[in-house]
């Protein structure tokens, strides 16, 4: 990259402090890919790529079954106790 583009990158990840949305999404993203990339890398140097992928994947949505179901049935999900 040249000099004047790396500074125009910054200065758009610069710009992006003052929008709380945008940081906010990306947060959640950032955290969310390095949750499903580690857990990905794990399974995936024991059992292979095709199938770490696969087995990541059906953990991904057993999590979101489960948790959408106790959402369904309980209405506010794993609550802790009450202050």
């Amino acid at each position: 990259m040249e000099m004047v583009e790396l500074i125009g990158v910054l200065d758009w990840i610069g710009g992006l402090e003052w929008d709380p949305h945008v940081r906010g999404f990306l947060a959640v993203f950032a955290g969310f890919c390095v949750w499903m990339g580690s857990i990905w890398i794990i399974v995936s140097s024991n059992s292979g790529v095709r199938l770490g992928t696969l087995l990541s994947l059906a953990g991904l949505f057993a999590w979101l079954t489960i948790m959408g179901s106790i959402w369904w049935l309980y209405g506010i999900g794993w609550a802790g106790d009450a202050p």
